[in-house]
């Protein structure tokens, strides 16, 4: 429906769905009543993550919105001795000014390996784009898709899929947002908040490190802000208004006009590739789980039904639930 390479496996974060197997929600689907603004939600996140951590605070930066965003609230509150910065040279590429008006002398950087702090913990900008409704420009401009993106999102769906059955169940769950769902956007945004953020979670939870591992935008502050404002998550067809409101908060501590007139969603390929190569999280499942934060079958995520009850069965039978037939995993 949403993508033309769909990834990563789908995590009811409502608990709503049943499933045959014990799943773990790390942040259960909850809406607050705060109607602060963005940057206010952004600094209280600041001062929890501060609260609870002890420095030095390790934020990995692409030099995208999202990851600016980040280091932007922990500078305006958290001593420079505190904040040690992670990029590549694809970090500059992205926010070369910023790069050298603020950051130049406390960067490290990893073009090939990834570094990864022996002390504090990591900040990581992951879960920005599901605030943000995971957009992508040929949403906007490249595709069918761009011509149902404001339409009501049934019309998308019926496009795509006439199955009776799954538009029942999709209205079910549209219905379920406690606010109008109505246009293809909401139902994206929706769709991803729900049901995708979890395994963009944990993409790089199992990094060869020991330091905690704090995902930003993680937050149901954050969330319920999204949740508030999608009206505000971008200005009709202008592409580079995506994102606005983090641009603003941006550009009001560096004055940088460029980048906020400018500054579109781009794929941080280099960083992404480089943290991808040395993680395991696209190998293994990422829902089958009775701990916090990593899986407890290290394989591949799917197996035959004959596989499972030669291999498997003794180790894993727990964590399936009993009333539901268990056949392949």
């Amino acid at each position: 429906m949403f993508s033309s390479s769909p990834w990563g496996e789908i995590v009811d974060r409502m608990s709503l769905t049943k499933y045959p197997f014990q799943v773990h929600v790390r942040l259960p689907w909850q809406i607050q009543n705060s109607t602060a603004y963005l940057e206010t939600l952004c600094q209280e996140e600041v001062n929890e993550i501060v609260l609870k951590n002890p420095g030095p605070y390790n934020i990995y930066w692409s030099g995208g919105i999202d990851s600016t965003l980040v280091l932007v609230s922990f500078m305006k509150s958290v001593s420079a001795s505190l904040i040690k910065v992670y990029g590549n040279s694809g970090s500059i590429q992205e926010n070369t000014w910023f790069y050298e008006k603020y950051i130049r002398p406390n960067v490290e950087f990893f073009d090939s390996v990834t570094v990864t702090p022996s002390e504090g913990v990591i900040i990581s900008g992951d879960c920005g784009d599901t605030i943000w409704a995971v957009l992508e420009s040929e949403h906007i401009f490249g595709s069918k898709i761009s011509e149902y993106i404001y339409k009501p999102w049934i019309e998308w769906f019926h496009h795509c899929d006439t199955n009776e059955n799954f538009l029942e169940f999709a209205n079910t769950f549209m219905s379920r947002a406690g606010r109008p769902i109505n246009t293809l956007l909401e139902a994206r945004w929706w769709f991803y908040m729900i049901c995708k953020s979890q395994s963009k979670a944990v993409l790089k939870l199992w990094l060869p490190t020991k330091s905690k591992i704090i995902n930003f935008y993680e937050s149901q502050r954050l969330e319920s802000w999204a949740w508030r404002n999608l009206d505000n998550i971008i200005k009709g067809k202008d592409w580079k208004s995506y994102k606005w409101p983090a641009k603003n908060i941006i550009y009001n501590f560096d004055h940088n006009k460029d980048y906020q007139k400018n500054k579109t969603k781009e794929y941080s390929n280099q960083l992404h590739k480089i943290m991808q190569a040395r993680s395991i999280g696209l190998k293994d499942p990422l829902f089958i789980t009775n701990i916090n934060d990593g899986p407890v079958i290290k394989s591949v995520p799917f197996w035959s039904e004959k596989v499972y009850q030669q291999q498997y069965k003794n180790q894993y039978d727990h964590l399936f639930v009993p009333t539901i037939p268990r056949g392949v995993v």
